[in-house]
């Protein structure tokens, strides 16, 4: 193929899945958006439809993208963790202006050997810890280290609150946001690998399958303890009053606990940290989303989408957010389930469970009206490793962006990899031409321009239905002219 643009449409017969300063009250200070670990953000003025603000890829030195950890969102800045896994580097740090994406300082060393890492925000403070247990204290505005500490052993999600950072892994450890010195430190062996969340007054950690302590914030006492089955622990989150447990193994259960006693009050069934929002928790098993009742655990709604959602949900006002690890984004109604946006990071996204062991937690964020989404390395052939999503301006709901000519989809250079997406909501505009002599009606278009003269070869896969691909030259409806069409259905 000539050195040019390449214009290649996806249309199909029938609608389907195709084949990633202080802090304001929207602040989103850690993993699953609050110290709780809810998964819900009340106050953000996000709405679906949403549109692409900006999109960002981080490099090693080596030349392979970096895995992030979950954002960060607080003062209009936006702060991920990235490491590097086949490289051996440190972890480091990297802040961001929200609206942008501009790097506005970093990337900073913050310790480890590029496997594990993870942070939180609390009184305007920024706070770090890498895999060999090296805690940090940032200032958010200008990246000045204010200090360092070394923890010991455990690889677990940090909290902070009201001027101590809590740590798990040689037991539970309070730090002082202030200086870093250890205020106390209460059992050992607890909680290594278990993400943390805080409510009424008490940390929570889980040590494995169906158990969790309760220890209280001075770390004088453990308030309750659930001794634990053979086996990993996971994140937990406290809603209402009550503690979710994780089981990782698929021999033991998840359980509901009440976290005034550890009295076992209930099971549910996830894969990754759920989110909550009033009376409906929504839980993500074997690729799907559902919403429970949680007062009488009846189902609600269930979402199956590409079947692959792996990352815990979160739910912004009335909207539910999930992301598959085919690297599609869902806007759900809370309420009822229906889809109302949905978009495609190009790139597949790092399912996690709530463990972290050689990459950092994986995970959503969304404050200040902005939706980051990071996206996995793929042996570095992804575009991206950040994508940022704000409300759009004029645009229709439940479309997908890519759905009209002019706002075709472009695929990087060079084109080694994959890249995923879905017609949900598609149409065919007017003037659109037939596409492999089939009137279709539900059309996603991408554009690719080649580096250089040569042969270019494109394949659909993993399609749920008979599709159509036609591939063209030009820059609008008028000027196209066919290259190649096929269609799958006969």
């Amino acid at each position: 193929m000539r050195h040019g643009t390449l214009l290649v449409l996806v249309l199909v017969t029938a609608l389907g899945l195709g084949v990633a300063g202080s802090a304001r009250a929207d602040s989103s200070v850690g993993y699953q958006l609050d110290m709780a670990r809810s998964g819900y953000q009340p106050a953000d003025g996000l709405a679906p439809p949403l549109q692409r603000a900006w999109a960002l890829r981080f490099p090693a030195p080596g030349g392979e993208g970096a895995s992030l950890s979950y954002p960060v969102i607080a003062g209009g800045r936006a702060f991920v963790t990235a490491s590097y896994p086949n490289e051996g580097l440190e972890s480091t740090v990297i802040a961001l202006d929200l609206a942008t994406g501009k790097t506005l300082w970093g990337p900073v060393a913050i310790g480890g050997d590029g496997g594990w890492s993870g942070l939180t925000y609390d009184g305007g403070k920024l706070f770090t810890i890498a895999d060999d247990g090296t805690v940090s204290a940032f200032d958010p505005a200008k990246g000045a280290i204010l200090w360092h500490a070394q923890a010991v052993g455990g690889l677990a999600e940090p909290v902070a609150a009201n001027g101590v950072l809590y740590l798990l892994g040689d037991g539970v450890r309070g730090l002082s946001e202030s200086d870093g010195h250890t205020l106390w430190h209460f059992g050992s062996g607890y909680g290594g690998g278990s993400t943390p969340a805080l409510g009424d007054g008490y940390e929570y950690f889980s040590t494995g399958p169906e158990s969790a302590d309760a220890v209280d914030l001075q770390g004088v006492v453990r308030y309750w303890h659930v001794p634990s089955h053979v086996g990993d622990a996971r994140a937990v989150a406290f809603h209402d009053g009550k503690l979710y447990v994780r089981d990782g193994t698929g021999t033991a259960r998840s359980v509901v606990l009440d976290a005034s006693s550890g009295d076992e009050i209930g099971t549910f069934d996830a894969d990754a940290a759920p989110a909550f929002k009033d009376d409906t928790g929504f839980f993500v098993k074997h690729g799907t989303l559902s919403a429970h009742d949680l007062g009488t655990g009846a189902t609600r709604w269930t979402f199956t989408g590409d079947r692959s959602i792996g990352i815990a949900p979160i739910v912004v006002g009335d909207v539910v957010y999930a992301v598959s690890g085919g690297g599609e984004i869902y806007a759900l109604d809370a309420a009822t389930g229906a889809l109302v946006w949905e978009d495609s990071t190009d790139a597949g996204i790092r399912v996690s469970e709530g463990y972290a062991i050689q990459t950092p937690m994986a995970g959503l964020a969304a404050a200040e009206g902005y939706l980051l989404v990071p996206v996995d390395i793929f042996d570095g052939f992804n575009a991206y490793s950040l994508v940022a999503y704000k409300t759009a301006s004029g645009a229709l709901t439940g479309r997908p962006s890519n759905d009209d000519l002019a706002q075709a989809r472009t695929f990087a250079n060079p084109v080694i990899g994959e890249t995923h997406g879905s017609n949900v909501g598609a149409t065919k505009e007017p003037g659109e031409p037939d596409h492999a002599g089939s009137a279709g009606g539900a059309s996603v278009w991408y554009r690719w321009t080649a580096p250089s003269n040569g042969d270019v070869y494109l394949s659909l896969r993993q399609a749920t239905f008979e599709t159509l691909v036609g591939v063209y030259t030009g820059s609008s409806l008028s000027d196209l002219s066919q290259v190649a069409a096929i269609d799958h259905s006969g």
